[in-house]
């Protein structure tokens, strides 16, 4: 997410804060993520901006047997007849991680990984490294 904060933009008050969100279901499209929200800044206007990246936990066993309650229905369905329950069990994987955004399976646990200011027209650099190197 990309923040324009009040106390760092005296133009802004608290009702016109600038936030940009973007979720990243898949651990391939960080880079593009972030490089999405980079731009959206820097094409915004003069406003700095504050990029937070967080995570948020959830809880898999809730959504496990969530998931299996909900897959259970699909069969009880298709063994009454209902041809569109077929089609759920060709795309168990994208139905698997709606079930992990519901807010069944949210935890209230969240890490904050980074804080880094996004200067206004200039392409700044920094980088964080796990097993990704990210670019701003």
């Amino acid at each position: 997410m990309a923040i324009a904060r009040t106390k760092e933009n005296p133009s802004l008050n608290n009702s016109d804060e600038i936030v940009f969100r973007e979720v990243v279901k898949d651990e391939k499209d960080i880079q593009r993520k972030v490089d999405k929200l980079r731009s959206s800044c820097l094409n915004y206007g003069p406003e700095k901006f504050r990029l937070y990246i967080s995570v948020n936990a959830r809880n898999v066993m809730d959504a496990h047997f969530n998931f299996r309650g909900t897959m259970d229905d699909w069969l009880q369905h298709r063994f009454n007849g209902h041809e569109e329950s077929t089609r759920k069990f060709k795309r168990v994987d994208s139905h698997w991680k709606s079930e992990l955004q519901k807010p069944a399976a949210v935890t209230r646990r969240t890490l904050s990984g980074i804080s880094t200011t996004l200067p206004t027209r200039r392409k700044p650099s920094s980088s964080i490294s796990s097993r990704n190197t990210l670019r701003f």
